[in-house]
């Protein structure tokens, strides 16, 4: 309501051409709405040139940098882009060698054993896909009920992790913490 009545105000003095009054301050030499604090010294003068600069300013009067202050949020916000970099190459390996396994419920994905993962690896990173996904299948004998294959040092996944960083050091390798592939009965926990 305050800023209309100031609107409205200035309006009014702008349209008859008054120059100012005890009621309206003369308008800002800079035209700006910062400048008030220079020019008026009543505190109820400067509210007045304050609100009626505002009326007329286009909103916001300043411009928020909370998006902007830091970088990772300046990457959340950023206008989307989609690169290689932005890519994780999923992979199902499993126990063997020279073995190549269908996925009934993937059409066209295959579980492949080390030596036939290493040319996937390499492949990801002539094309710039920075990190590969390993999603391991172990035989049902080495399952059991608490998933102590998981912490075995020797098992698959420490394996294949330990080859494809002495092969491309620079592949980002993520692993999966969830248990489903170690436990006999399938669950992701204990």
């Amino acid at each position: 309501m305050i800023l209309t009545m100031a609107n409205n105000q200035n309006k009014r003095r702008l349209a008859d051409g008054t120059k100012g009054s005890p009621e309206a301050p003369p308008p800002c030499k800079s035209g700006c709405a910062h400048a008030f604090a220079a020019n008026y010294s009543s505190p109820r003068t400067k509210l007045w040139h304050n609100l009626a600069m505002t009326a007329f300013a286009p909103f916001p009067l300043g411009r928020p940098r909370r998006l902007r202050r830091d970088s990772f949020t300046r990457n959340l916000v950023r206008e989307n882009a989609l690169s290689p970099h932005d890519l994780i190459y999923p992979v199902f390996v499993t126990e063997g060698s020279q073995r190549r396994e269908a996925v009934a419920s993937m059409p066209g994905v295959e579980r492949l054993s080390l030596d036939l993962l290493l040319p996937v690896a390499e492949e990801c990173v002539a094309l710039g896909i920075p990190v590969m996904a390993l999603f391991p299948v172990i035989d049902a004998s080495l399952k059991s009920y608490d998933g102590k294959e998981a912490l075995n040092p020797d098992g698959l996944v420490p394996r294949v992790v330990r080859e494809l960083k002495k092969r491309f050091p620079e592949l980002g390798v993520m692993t999966d913490v969830a248990l489903d592939p170690f436990t006999s009965h399938g669950q992701d926990g204990l």
